[in-house]
């Protein structure tokens, strides 16, 4: 992981070392929700791109990514990207809110 949000993380990950014989084409990106044990196919990319920025989290929901190589021969074996991350403000980052208040004196 590189970077997690209240609502979004991203990841980056390593070629495969091996291409089953045919050159890689692409990644396949797949996210689980807490517990649950079916995943969800959200995204893909090139190649050459090895990072992937998973959007439309929901804050304070754990999350398990996990990326698999695809050549002509189809999609090879998922490996899982660390451990679950939970969508949230990392902790020492914080927002800065700027609030004015306007007071009317009625005389």
């Amino acid at each position: 992981m590189v970077d997690r949000h209240k609502d979004y993380v991203s990841m980056t990950w390593k070629p495969p070392k091996t291409d089953g014989g045919a050159l890689i084409t692409g990644y396949v990106i797949e996210r689980r929700e807490g517990s649950r044990t079916t995943w969800t196919k959200i995204g893909e990319t090139s190649s050459e791109t090895l990072k992937y920025k998973a959007t439309r989290l929901t804050e304070g929901t754990e999350y398990a990514f996990r990326v698999a190589a695809e050549n002509a021969i189809g999609v090879g074996e998922f490996a899982t990207i660390d451990k679950p991350v939970k969508a949230d403000v990392p902790f020492g980052q914080f927002y800065i809110h700027t609030f004015c208040f306007v007071v009317i004196f009625v005389l």
